[in-house]
């Protein structure tokens, strides 16, 4: 009678180099697309936040010139007569129209144009923000308007 051979070999537990390596460069191929669509995400966001923030500055702009009969002009501050009195403005008919500075996602301030100064003259006014490049494009290139 023959007895089955004895001898079996067991593979030892663990990966090898290469399947190691590969899972690294797997995670490592993941991670980049995951931080390059977070990278997007934010510049949309940002985007996202000027248009709403415009949105509210042209709701102060009209409730402004509601009261008191025109837009804020250069010389009255410009966006900073809405949370500012402009002397041109008696302090007991003053009411403040705004709480924050009117800074955009890139921390530039919005661009404001009223009178002759206005880019779209089929507008009362213009406002927009200088966009992700800080550059002012007149309301073109990536301004966000």
């Amino acid at each position: 009678m023959m007895w089955p051979s004895t001898s079996v070999h067991f593979r030892k537990g663990g990966f090898t180099l290469i399947e190691i390596m590969l899972v690294v460069i797997i995670i490592g191929i993941l991670a980049s697309m995951v931080i390059a669509n977070f990278g997007g995400m934010s510049t949309e966001a940002r985007n996202t936040r000027a248009q709403a923030d415009l949105g509210q500055l042209r709701m102060q702009l009209g409730l402004f010139e509601q009261r008191y009969g025109h837009y804020p002009t250069e010389e009255e501050g410009g966006l900073m007569a809405l949370l500012e009195r402009p002397s041109s403005i008696d302090e007991a008919d003053w009411r403040r129209f705004g709480d924050n500075e009117p800074v955009d996602p890139w921390g530039n301030t919005y661009i404001y144009l009223v009178g002759n100064r206005r880019i779209n003259p089929d507008r009362d006014f213009n406002i927009y923000s200088l966009g992700p490049n800080g550059q002012d494009d007149g309301m073109a290139g990536d301004d966000v308007k």
